[in-house]
């Protein structure tokens, strides 16, 4: 039997275009009018740096997802730290007035990633990264030449870059690349220190979510486990697990699995990042093994392959997976027993066509309140019109943007 490895890789495509001068005026603590995707942590009223303070650690300008750019904020210390009064601020084009992107309220918890994103590609982010960033904000559109501050109350605590200097051709130039802080850093630099910064070419360092620096989280041997222990929170977030399953759903950044039986809990999403660009992906109802790091990425239980520079495996000849065939009620009375799982949802309708992401809602037949999300980061299904009745609807439950989601896998995954 002939067994394809995927070793976790990236590639790039052609550069973004060329971001044109602002003459924004001087960041404010006016709040961001942008609408959040995703959180940033619940309860709130931290004081800032009181609490402790946050680091720049990743900045990104994607070259083939040209409207994919962000930046990533951690809390690198081991208590909580209060987000309000935190913004990021970015210097375009060599200029010295920057425009501030408040990172909004709640806490930050202890070792871990704040990440805000470009509004423009918020679609296309959670495509490649497998779920939404933090904050999306059209004032989070820097291309490599642009300089980032870190800053509390209008005053500067870490700086990514050199501002009042165009970055083309300098060592922190990232265009069309990727910056990562060196996880040896802890403590925030008010002026740039190029030597605790890589800048990687291509997507391959990209990471957003799960930078592991500050000597907060201690790495651990990767460990056998089934996937309901870590879906079932059996397993710590942060553990990094070895699970195998079959291959229910494939998408350009990752891949449902999920263990025989078809009871709760039996689903998980693995995150990959691109690999799937550059090698040939595993196929539905493939025997897939999956190393990463477990991680609840803005609501979602999965698997981080790309983490550890993990490996998925997959051969022919998976267990098979028959899907849960359940209705909307069952399903909305309590859907995280089934996220990640193969479900089939029955005797429903067609209420809302597509948006502007490829998202389309479905309503019970006999009860319109009882609604779903149907998304496209599989297959984007056409030529549905409001009222249209479907028998049957199959495909992975997916959880992004606060709401469960059904991905169809192609067209025999609706039956009209």
């Amino acid at each position: 039997m002939m067994t394809l490895t995927l070793w976790l890789a990236c590639s790039r495509g052609a550069p973004p275009p060329d971001e044109t001068p602002d003459d924004t005026p001087e960041p404010t603590s006016e709040t961001d009018t942008d609408t959040p995707t995703g959180g940033g942590g619940g309860g709130g009223g931290g004081t800032g740096p009181a609490d402790g303070t946050l680091l720049l650690t990743e900045v990104g300008d994607h070259a083939s997802l040209s409207q994919v750019k962000y930046v990533e904020v951690v809390n690198p210390g081991s208590q909580p730290v209060g987000l309000s009064g935190w913004s990021i601020v970015r210097y375009s084009n060599g200029g010295t007035e920057g425009v501030a992107i408040p990172l909004g309220e709640g806490d930050l918890a202890a070792g871990a990633a704040f990440v805000v994103a470009n509004l423009d590609g918020a679609a296309d982010y959670e495509s490649a990264f497998g779920g939404p960033a933090d904050l999306a904000s059209d004032e989070c559109n820097g291309n490599g030449n642009d300089a980032w501050v870190l800053a509390y109350a209008g005053e500067t605590v870490d700086t990514f870059g050199e501002v009042g200097v165009d970055g083309l051709g300098s060592d922190w130039d990232y265009t069309d690349a990727i910056a990562v802080r060196q996880t040896t850093a802890t403590a925030p630099q008010a002026t740039w220190v190029a030597s605790e910064w890589t800048i990687s070419a291509g997507t391959s360092a990209a990471s957003p979510g799960s930078w592991s620096g500050g000597g907060t989280v201690e790495p651990t041997e990767p460990s056998e486990s089934s996937i309901r222990a870590v879906r079932q929170g059996d397993v710590a977030i942060g553990a990094n697990v070895i699970v195998t399953g079959t291959a229910t759903g494939i998408a350009p950044y990752g891949l449902f699995i999920q263990e025989p039986g078809a009871d709760l809990w039996s689903g998980v999403w693995v995150y990959t990042g691109a690999s799937f660009i550059d090698l040939s992906p595993p196929s539905v109802g493939d025997a897939i093994t999956a190393m990463g790091t477990v991680t609840d990425f803005n609501g979602l239980t999965e698997i981080d392959a790309s983490a550890l520079g993990g490996f998925i495996l997959a051969s022919p000849g998976g267990d098979a997976i028959t899907p849960l065939s359940i209705g909307l009620a069952d399903l909305l009375a309590d859907p995280e027993p089934y996220e990640s799982m193969l479900l089939t949802v029955v005797d429903v309708e067609v209420v809302d066509t597509a948006d502007t992401y490829g998202e389309w809602r479905i309503a019970d037949a006999v009860d319109n309140d009882l609604q779903l999300a149907v998304d496209d980061l599989i297959y984007e299904v056409a030529d549905l019109d409001v009222g249209d009745p479907i028998s049957s609807l199959t495909g992975p439950l997916y959880y992004s943007f606060g709401e469960y989601k059904v991905e169809p896998r192609g067209a025999y995954d609706v039956a009209l």
